[in-house]
């Protein structure tokens, strides 16, 4: 367990690195275009940048498919099995790629149909620089099989460093573009050559790598390549209700409220700092779950989920008490009083959402590392269906505001779906639904609920710094020592405190040589 433990703490520290850079990326770029730009033209490269958000989906959920082929072939050790799968998904991958590219020309033709707010002046360019962000995602998309393989083999570190490096050097070139009085095709041409520097690391580190086997288009088979598309089909449609839920949020809103377009995707990128944490654990998880999966263990595949929740809601119930005590000042020193006030309310609401809609991942994460998407996909369906029907409705009373209670009111539908339509049919992975759903939800709302009330309470008259600093303090201190005692075994307890101690301890033997010598 300790050797599991340890391992998964290791890639969640990788993954993390990359998720808080990416969302420093997110947090310093923004403000700077939005200062710089005409809000037209800003609101139209939001809208255009969706495209990399549906891509985002698609890579991340191909990236988890091929690492659980990976981890299959490589828990069998066999490497011929190993060159096959790759060579097989790689060649599946390229096809997809120019499929995708095909889509995004037909996107970019019809950009001016799907939103009319777009001035007529800016269309074209907007329209060529979409052509730019597709071409290069779909030159990048067969480079998954070897992310995936990588994260497969337990090296995150490797995609680490790429997209770290990347999503910099993305971050500086859009920043320099607009001081030096760039146009949409200026940030359309930087973000396709940042883009494409995380390929190129990939294969430099894949050749140079000692487990890494030789893509090959005669070891292609036609069995693998149908294997690994029906299951990437089954994923794929958990990918579309994700953009059901909130991938269509911003498009919604710039057809009926284009005005409304900057203030909600800051809301957005705001709320999505709640990802960061969850996201790095859970990806570290996956593989693991693959491998019980192999050893046809069930049982113990579903001990190590449960442990996953329960110490994931730790980081979760900290993570939004403490966002939520931060709000107000953090988005007036962010954006300004003005757009804060815009932006403070539609966040909050997608806070809440995320908070809803990350308890539900580790057992999505789980289904999917043992194959049974599918019988899940009823009520990510009507979750997302229900997203977006709320979503058309209350935008025209309330705008950007609207979209994001239909997000969060729809996230409290995808967990009655998952608790009452899907966990009965995977029995194998929770055999308690109810008990699952009040370790990765209940108990962590509960620990959470009273920064929502001190939020509520104070929403006119928000509190000094220092008050605040004082109530976050015990208000997150009472969170985690709720979510500790009350979500944790004893057992897991003492786990988290030996991991704790060893850290430490790891920490210490690293700076004391340092020390010496100085």
């Amino acid at each position: 367990m300790h050797a599991t433990a340890g391992l998964v703490a290791s890639n969640a520290a990788w993954n993390l690195a990359r998720y808080v850079i990416n969302w420093m990326v997110l947090l310093v770029v923004p403000p700077f275009l939005i200062h710089h730009m005409a809000n037209d033209a800003y609101a139209t490269w939001m809208l255009l940048l969706q495209i990399a958000t549906y891509y985002s989906m698609v890579d991340t959920n191909m990236q988890t498919t091929v690492a659980r082929f990976t981890a299959r072939s490589v828990a069998r050790e066999d490497r011929d099995d190993l060159s096959i799968t790759l060579s097989s998904i790689l060649a599946f991958l390229i096809i997809l790629a120019f499929s995708i590219l095909l889509l995004g020309l037909v996107a970019a033709a019809m950009l001016g149909v799907v939103f009319p707010s777009i001035p007529h002046a800016l269309l074209p360019t907007a329209q060529l620089s979409a052509v730019i962000i597709v071409g290069a995602l779909a030159v990048s998309l067969p480079c998954v099989t070897i992310v995936g393989a990588f994260l497969g083999y337990q090296r995150n570190h490797v995609v680490t460093v790429a997209i770290v490096l990347s999503k910099l050097a993305n971050g500086v070139a859009m920043i320099l573009a607009v001081m030096f009085g760039g146009a949409l095709i200026s940030l359309a041409v930087c973000f396709a050559l940042t883009t494409l520097m995380a390929p190129l690391i990939y294969l430099r580190f894949w050749s140079r790598f000692h487990g890494a086997v030789k893509l090959r288009l005669v070891a292609v088979r036609a069995t693998v390549v149908r294997e690994f598309a029906g299951y990437s089909g089954a994923v794929g449609l958990v990918t579309m209700s994700s953009i059901l839920m909130s991938g269509l949020a911003l498009p919604i809103v710039g057809i009926y409220d284009f005005a409304a377009v900057p203030a909600f995707s800051l809301a957005f990128a705001y709320a999505n700092m709640l990802v960061i944490p969850q996201a790095a654990i859970l990806a570290a998880a996956l593989p693991m779950l693959s491998g019980r999966s192999v050893d046809n263990n069930p049982v113990a595949m579903g001990d190590m989920l449960l442990r996953f929740a329960r110490f994931s809601s730790i980081s979760l119930a900290l993570f939004t008490a403490g966002l939520m005590i931060i709000t107000p000042f953090f988005l007036r020193l962010w954006i300004g009083p003005v757009l804060a006030e815009q932006v403070r309310l539609p966040a909050l609401l997608l806070m809440l959402a995320q908070f809803v809609g990350l308890s539900t991942h580790p057992y999505r994460i789980a289904v999917l590392g043992v194959g049974q998407v599918m019988k899940t996909i009823p009520a990510i369906l009507i979750e997302g269906v229900t997203s977006i029907i709320l979503s058309l409705v209350l935008v025209r009373w309330w705008g950007g505001t609207g979209v994001a209670m239909a997000i969060l009111f729809a996230s409290l539908i995808g967990v009655a779906g998952q608790c009452l339509i899907s966990m009965p049919r995977t029995t194998a992975i929770i055999s308690r639904p109810l008990a699952y759903t009040a370790a990765a939800l209940g108990r962590p709302f509960l620990a959470i609920l009273p920064m929502i009330a001190v939020t509520t309470l104070f929403w006119n008259d928000p509190l000094s710094i220092t008050a605040t600093a004082g109530i976050g303090i015990v208000v997150l201190g009472a969170a985690l020592s709720f979510v500790v005692y009350f979500n944790l075994t004893a057992s897991e307890r003492q786990a988290g405190h030996s991991m704790a101690l060893a850290g430490i301890r790891r920490f210490r033997r690293r700076i004391t040589p340092t020390e010496r010598s100085e």
